[in-house]
């Protein structure tokens, strides 16, 4: 089975590298995390560049595709810029390393009338999809039907763990929130996260016909991690005449 990046792309389905699709948001931006626009940004530019998001080379996109390809919203091109801003300032790490960043740099730029967005990898992201610990395959049709950054999140998590055959995953809540990008006073306490978490899985299993589950493991009478069930996807129901 061929694990490389051209593998994995598809008109249907796009792929994140193991250490994006499990990073844990970092410092500044455990508290002030990327937006649910600028992630879904974030995912429309890794399914755009494909096979070469691992080339060391700059990317380029036109607004037009953006918004009617990958369905990403925004107003005008500082607007865009924003939300690249918010993807450069990001940081996250993977299985304990160093603090990394999504994107080294974005400009626009007009040609012929029509305006593109050009933007350059960050090193740490070339060398995830040049060297990738595991896959993370998605549709693009349930993604686009994710409304927030905990369902992509969540959806990549479970994707990633499903492709390594794991039928579940235990996560600390610490880790959990670090995952989606959970701000502590966002969801200051365990049963306001969990509650989300469970508003999450029933998002991500209606968008892309899964069935995750998850249960509470509590000690001391006190929540401190959740099991996350990982099975197949539900079966399509058949019309009959």
């Amino acid at each position: 089975m061929r694990t490389d990046a051209a593998a994995i792309v598809h008109e249907r389905t796009f792929g994140l590298p193991g250490q994006i699709a499990a990073a844990r948001f970092c410092g500044p931006s455990l508290a002030s995390p990327p937006s649910s626009r600028s992630w879904r940004l974030f995912c429309a530019l890794v399914a755009h560049a494909g096979p070469e998001n691992g080339m060391d080379k700059a990317h380029v996109i036109s607004f037009d595709d953006l918004r009617a390809v990958h369905g990403v919203h925004f107003e005008s091109g500082p607007d865009l810029l924003r939300l690249m801003v918010q993807l450069r300032r990001a940081s996250l790490t993977y299985s304990g390393g160093e603090a990394f960043g999504l994107v080294a740099w974005a400009s626009v730029l007009t040609h012929d009338g029509s305006r593109f967005l050009r933007w350059r990898w960050s090193d740490a992201v070339r060398a995830a999809y040049a060297s990738p610990d595991g896959w993370a395959v998605m549709r693009r049709e349930a993604l686009a039907k994710l409304p927030g950054r905990y369902g992509t999140r969540l959806y990549a998590l479970a994707a990633l763990h499903r492709s390594q055959k794991q039928q579940q995953s235990v996560i600390m809540l610490d880790d959990l929130r670090a995952i989606l990008g959970v701000p502590d006073e966002t969801l200051p306490t365990s049963g306001a996260l969990i509650a989300a978490l469970h508003r999450t899985l029933r998002q991500v299993n209606k968008a892309a016909r899964l069935s995750l589950s998850a249960r509470t493991i509590e000690r001391d009478r006190f929540a401190t991690s959740v099991v996350v069930n990982l099975v197949g996807h539900r079966p399509r129901r058949k019309s009959i005449g």
